[in-house]
């Protein structure tokens, strides 16, 4: 029966991505946003703000978004700007070498965060490798590898992770060469972490 639940568990966030990779982009205070990025009014790669773990890093499709009211932790050495939600998923550390370059809503429950890790520090196998070392603890974990790159999307791997009250994807991937450019504190994740730095997106979503 916990097999079969499982099961449809899957078929049912599956189903949840496809209809918000569908979505259009645009969002505001209430279905979305996130912080990290630039100001209001000022475009920006889509994939930055997108509701979903399907969107690769090398999107370049643009938006205009509205920056979200949630609230944030107070800054640290992995998050130098104060993004990560109050709510974040505590069970999930983040790469020792990684930087919280963004955050922001998935759906109305959940939140999601876009890391960025300089490509002298760590391979996106490495990075993969340590996620799931960390996710020992969760009941069912998932990954799926497309390492097969091309000039408009980079190969990149996924973690899906299950627990009865969440659920957890990690996406990692080499950023497209426009993308610190698009990102707020550009010139500072510039020197920090290269112009085309490993991008790790973690979202978190409750079941319950």
């Amino acid at each position: 029966m916990l097999k079969i639940l499982k099961i449809f568990t899957v078929g049912a966030l599956i189903l949840v991505l496809l209809v918000l990779s569908s979505t259009p982009v645009l969002v505001s205070c209430s279905g979305g946003g996130g912080k990290g990025i630039p100001s209001p009014g000022k475009s920006f790669s889509a994939d930055l703000d997108s509701a979903s773990p399907n969107r690769p890093a090398a999107s370049v499709a643009e938006s205009n978004v509205t920056i979200d009211s949630y609230q944030t932790r107070e800054p640290s050495g992995q998050d130098p700007f104060g993004l990560i939600p109050t709510g974040w998923i505590d069970d999930c550390p983040l790469h020792p070498k990684s930087y919280v370059a963004h955050s922001g809503r998935l759906g109305y429950v959940g939140f999601y965060l876009v890391t960025l890790v300089s490509p002298d520090e760590a391979t996106i196998p490495g990075v993969q490798s340590y996620h799931l070392e960390t996710l020992t603890d969760w009941g069912s974990i998932q990954v799926n590898e497309d390492l097969e790159e091309t000039d408009s999307a980079p190969g990149k791997l996924t973690i899906t992770a299950y627990k009865p009250e969440c659920e957890l994807v990690i996406i990692s991937e080499i950023a497209a060469p426009d993308f610190i450019s698009n990102l707020e504190h550009n010139l500072y994740w510039l020197e920090r972490v290269g112009p085309t730095p490993l991008v790790i997106r973690i979202f978190y979503t409750p079941l319950n």
